[in-house]
């Protein structure tokens, strides 16, 4: 399916370069409909063109996030054209992310979205598929997930209560699905 993103290709600008990989996603609420970034966030790359980073506009919910055709792959460049206001924190290692305030400008999100994978990794390593599944295990297997989850936590210097809103967070998805 060929889209109509907001700005043609011979109409972008050169605003953005890095010596890095270029390529990122961007949902279409941002590069067809031509809405301001509202969340955007860094992981690790998935193939050696892709930066990591990740563009919404912040107000797509689950059923439209899960259809890969209101998504794309683009480029720093190109995503910076109907936003310049993310061009700051482009530099901004793995793990950052950053929403827009409510006074419209975009502010650094305390949410570690590295830790939160690296803890739903344990989870499904150990098959638990919901809250509920996680409470009922043997005691040995919790102290072993604790254990785990207690060494992400060591790793990215998280508090006690940001691993249980991570927990809580993954769950309520886990839970929805």
């Amino acid at each position: 399916m060929n889209k109509k993103c907001r700005i043609k290709p011979e109409d972008l600008k050169d605003l953005f370069h890095t010596d890095g990989p270029e390529g990122c996603i961007a949902s279409d609420r941002i590069m067809v409909e031509g809405r301001k970034v509202g969340y955007m966030y860094r992981e690790y790359a998935d193939r050696k063109e892709d930066s990591g980073w990740r563009f919404t506009a912040g107000d797509e919910n689950e059923e439209y996030m899960s259809n890969a055709e209101n998504a794309g792959v683009y480029t720093l460049n190109a995503v910076a054209n109907i936003d310049m206001d993310i061009i700051p924190f482009l530099d901004s290692p793995v793990g950052s992310g950053f929403f827009r305030d409510e006074n419209g400008k975009l502010v650094k999100d305390d949410f570690n979205i590295i830790a939160r994978q690296e803890i739903d990794e344990i989870l499904y390593e150990y098959k638990i598929e919901n809250s509920e599944d996680y409470e009922n295990r043997d005691p040995e297997e919790l102290a072993e997930i604790y254990e785990n989850i207690k060494t992400v936590q060591e790793n990215h210097d998280l508090s006690d209560d940001d691993v249980e809103e991570l927990l809580k967070s993954i769950f309520s998805d886990y839970d929805e699905s």
